[in-house]
C-alpha cells in the first residue's frame, strides 16, 4: 500500500466516524481508483502511479467543473468544488508562475529554443506540480521574448 493510499484510507475512516458523507464517498471513490490500478499492475502500485491517477482525476473534475459552470448547474458545481478540494489534499502543491518561469529560463539557457523540446524538458522537471496548459502558455511567452 502506498503512503497516499494509506493517508486516504485514514481520512476516509475519520470522515465516516465524523458523519461527513460526501467526504467519505469521495475518498471511497479515490481508494477504488487506486485499488483497480493496483490490480492491473503485477508489482503493485507505486507512489508515482498513485499520484498520476489522482492528477488525472483532478483534471477530469476540473473539466467537469467548467462544464457545470457553463451550464449553470450550481448544485453540481458545488459538489465538484468539494471533491477538487479533497483531491488537492493528496497532491503536491502546485508551482507558482515565477517558479515555472525559472525552470523555463534554466532550460532555455541550455539551448532549447523550439517549443516542443523546451516544453518536454520543462514538463519533465515540473511533473505533477504544474498544469500543462499553464506551462505551455508560459513557454510560449518565454519564446516570444
Amino acid at each position: 500500500m502506498t503512503k497516499i493510499e494509506e493517508k486516504i484510507r485514514q481520512d476516509f475512516q475519520r470522515a465516516l466516524k465524523a458523519g461527513e458523507k460526501e467526504a467519505a464517498e469521495t475518498r471511497r471513490y479515490l481508494l477504488s481508483l487506486l485499488q483497480k490500478q493496483a490490480l492491473r499492475q503485477e508489482k503493485g502500485l507505486t507512489e508515482e502511479a498513485a499520484l498520476a491517477i489522482l492528477q488525472k482525476e483532478l483534471k477530469a473534475k476540473q473539466e467537469a467543473r467548467e462544464m457545470f459552470a457553463k451550464a449553470g448547474r450550481q448544485d453540481l458545481l458545488a459538489k465538484e468544488e468539494k471533491e477538487i478540494a479533497i483531491l488537492k489534499q493528496y497532491l503536491p502543491a502546485e508551482l507558482s508562475d515565477e517558479e515555472i518561469k525559472k525552470v523555463i529560463t534554466a532550460e532555455k539557457a541550455t539551448g532549447k529554443t523550439d517549443f516542443g523540446s523546451l516544453m518536454g524538458a520543462v514538463m519533465a522537471r515540473v511533473k505533477g506540480r504544474a498544469d500543462g496548459r499553464r506551462v505551455a502558455t508560459l513557454v510560449k511567452e518565454a519564446l516570444a521574448e
